[in-house]
């Protein structure tokens, strides 16, 4: 008897083809050829017919799909302390990817290292396109929305304080004008 793949793996791959082409503006077929995928295979996944090799994924991944959502359904989350101009920070559960973390703070992203486990995350044009004052942090004035997060390595991580920790060492982002 023939093993029938995991059908939500089946889909959630050809979901992520669709999802790199659509991030790339390039139509889905343009996209399977840079990856070396055929149309038969992608069919295949989006029916539960066949689920993405080890080989399939290696390409997948390497054209910047989400393995992990792939494998498991789960995005990867980290919280995070976010501060609005004029309103009192508060601490939110993102999805660890460029894009949210890009439309948290309304652009491209730009990170300023704050200790070895801490980042800054900030919008990169913030003072270019006239955001309104956030706040000051570390003798640096800031604009639009801002966020803190943790770091291992080179990913994003849970911002490593809790709400009370991070008033206690950041005392100025509660200041709010």
């Amino acid at each position: 008897m023939k093993h029938k793949p995991d059908i939500e793996i089946c889909r959630r791959a050809a979901a992520e083809v669709v999802r790199l082409a659509e991030k790339r503006k390039i139509p889905k077929s343009v996209m399977m050829r840079q990856m070396g995928l055929n149309r038969q295979l992608w069919y295949d996944w989006q029916h539960g017919d066949a689920a993405p090799g080890s080989d399939s994924l290696s390409r997948l991944a390497w054209a910047g799909a989400n393995i992990d959502y792939i494998l498991t359904g789960r995005q990867k989350m980290i919280q995070v302390l976010v501060k609005h101009p004029g309103h009192p920070p508060f601490m939110v559960w993102t999805q660890n990817n460029l894009e949210t973390l890009q439309g948290l703070v309304g652009g491209y992203i730009e990170t300023v290292t704050l200790a070895e486990d801490l980042v800054l995350i900030c919008n990169e044009e913030g003072f270019l396109r006239g955001l309104p004052d956030c706040c000051e942090l570390c003798g640096m004035r800031l604009v639009g929305t801002i966020a803190l997060a943790g770091v291992k390595g080179t990913e994003f991580s849970d911002v490593p304080m809790d709400y009370e920790g991070a008033r206690k060492r950041f005392p100025e982002m509660w200041e709010v004008a």
